[in-house]
């Protein structure tokens, strides 16, 4: 019920709607209501020969369901409105928090599932809401409004008709629990299936490439078998109910009629009164129906909102204090003072690292994979905060500054490839989007990028495609240093910026990149020594430990694991 009125609670803003979608429920609620001594009327009519009585009543049954016409359009359209905008809202509201929720957590999720989350998930919620008001309310009151206006008529009748509804919802209820069970395995199921799909088309080329276009199809089939087959008992389940509830119906009006009618021939009671009260009988199965129907898509519905607030309710584990220091005219003085990092749950990736760099320096950090190098520049951003230990800038710990104060003087690139599916003028732009035309072409320029986008038809206006996909390995690492140019950042992080590149390539990047880090203090991952010779500082890490530091020749010269590392790449 927690999860339920949680729900309820995000129609407050839409009050004026709300207010629109009640005169619409309380007059389509009177209109059906109306109709039982229309009904009488009717017949009455019928029976006493009046013809101006009959036709008269006739008009007033054509206005009736005019006004329950208009009053179902009018409840449906604002319920719409609310529907809509809420599920608009309830998507911002998700998207916002994911975008809050720091790296640790990404680390931990699949990509396609908080797709599902963001987009199925929300759109049950999104039901919930408008079975309640939509259809929920007005049978309710309808069906509560019949069952007084036939106690008025024949309470032993009526008593009798009320002996069914416990049966009903004992009936309901048992197919809700089923139902939400097999809901709650349909929706992990389905995220699963959108995990597959977003992982193979975002790896479309690595699939084509080892041509296992079959082993991705027969993996997408069997996971989309599992879910058909909890589909499928969802409908049989759901599809159980009326027929059941119908055939109960039907022996309803059946004993009422037989019991009504041995009272008008024994005179008894009028047949206009026994068919005005057949008329609420007919009316009930609806709403009864209804309600239950609701009941059942609530219960599937809040299993979506579940999962909905489980990931609105996700804290980031690396906050920013409250009155965070923003610094002006950051120098790029950085100092790791005795920083240690473990994952939850992990062992310790970094340990007792001691590093004091000088503003404009270049630091190069090599050692073997799993070392801990990335992990060890993912902390100055803060996209993980150290176990133990802090980071300095400029004497300032960086957990007192501000996201952006921080942030902003940091820029980024790796070898990963992180373009958006736009033009290059908007992926350039994404590192300052405040930047004129003319500071992007220069941008573009020192990056060695502004040649070759210049060559396509469209020139800054091409679009790259998802991930960059049009573009070469090289053109997409320069559209990349042109964002950091851009972003102009007082610190530099470079990580194996170069390692995926052929050599023509590697030479243009490698000179954007020494036009980028002039003046700036850099940090460089490089699995090729070579682009880290004339470094002023090389610290070799090695099971998350400094184990040397120092500038080429004097690593060289040690004889340690640098000069390893060294001789492995260049020994002939």
């Amino acid at each position: 019920m927690k999860t339920y009125f949680r729900v309820l609670s995000y129609l407050r803003k839409y009050w004026p709607y709300l207010i629109g979608v009640l005169i619409c429920v309380a007059v389509y609620t009177a209109s059906t209501l109306l109709m039982m001594p229309l009904v009488r009327n009717i017949t009455s009519s019928v029976g006493s020969g009046s013809i101006s009585h009959f036709q008269n009543w006739i008009v007033d049954a054509v206005l009736l369901f005019l006004f329950l016409s208009l009053a179902k359009y009018g409840q449906n359209y604002w319920m719409a409105l609310v529907g809509y905008r809420m599920l608009m809202d309830l998507r911002i509201q998700i998207f916002k928090n994911l975008q809050q929720l720091s790296m640790d957590f990404y680390a931990n999720w699949r990509v396609g599932e908080l797709i599902s989350r963001t987009t199925n998930d929300t759109t049950l919620v999104q039901n919930t809401i408008v079975d309640v008001l939509a259809k929920l309310l007005p049978n309710f009151l309808t069906a509560t409004g019949v069952l007084i206006y036939l106690f008025r008529i024949n309470a032993k009748y009526t008593l009798a008709v009320i002996i069914i509804i416990p049966v009903y919802a004992l009936f309901v209820g048992k197919i809700g629990g089923w139902l939400r069970n097999l809901s709650m395995r349909s929706r992990e199921k389905l995220a699963d299936i959108i995990v597959i799909l977003q992982e193979t088309l975002s790896n479309i080329r690595l699939v084509k490439a080892f041509t296992n276009e079959r082993y991705e199809i027969k993996k997408y089939t069997v996971e989309n078998t599992k879910n058909l087959r909890l589909e499928i008992q969802q409908v049989r389940i759901s599809e159980l109910r009326d027929p059941v509830m119908s055939f109960l119906n039907v022996l309803i009006v059946i004993f009422v009629f037989w019991l009504g009618g041995q009272e008008v021939i024994n005179g008894t009671l009028t047949y206009d009164r026994l068919a005005e009260f057949l008329t609420g009988i007919a009316l009930l199965p609806g709403p009864i129906l209804a309600i239950g129907q609701v009941y059942i898509n609530i219960q599937q519905s809040m299993v979506g909102a579940e999962r909905f607030f489980e990931l609105i309710d996700m804290k980031p584990s690396v906050k920013e204090k409250k009155n965070a220091v923003k610094l002006q005219n950051i120098s790029g003085h950085v100092k790791f003072e005795n920083l240690s990092f473990a994952y939850p749950q992990s062992e310790e990736i970094l340990k007792n690292i001691e590093l004091d760099v000088e503003p404009g320096q270049l630091v190069a950090i090599v050692g073997r994979s799993g070392a801990g190098k990335t992990t060890l520049v993912n902390m100055l951003p803060r996209f993980y905060d150290p176990t133990s230990g802090r980071i300095l800038l400029d004497g300032y710990d960086i957990k007192d500054l501000a996201f952006s104060s921080l942030r902003n003087c940091i820029g980024i690139v790796t070898q990963e490839n992180m373009l958006f599916n736009g033009t290059i003028k908007e992926n350039i732009a994404y590192g300052n989007m405040s930047a004129s035309e003319e500071q992007l072409i220069e941008a573009a320029k020192v990056a060695n990028a502004h040649q070759f986008i210049s060559l396509f038809p469209d020139g800054y206006d091409t679009f790259v495609g998802d991930r960059g996909v049009r573009l070469s390995g090289g053109q997409q690492q320069r559209l990349s240093i042109a964002r950091a140019v851009l972003r102009d950042p007082r610190i530099l992080i470079l990580d194996e910026a170069t390692s995926s590149l052929d050599s023509e390539s590697e030479k243009l990047v490698q000179e954007a990149l020494e036009r980028l880090m002039k003046s700036r203090t850099t940090f460089v991952i490089a699995h090729r020594l070579s682009t880290v010779l004339h470094a002023n500082k090389i610290i070799v890490l090695e099971d998350g430990r400094i184990v040397e530091s120092g500038t080429h020749s004097e690593l060289i010269a040690h004889a340690g694991t640098y000069k390893t590392l060294y001789d492995m790449q260049f020994k002939v």
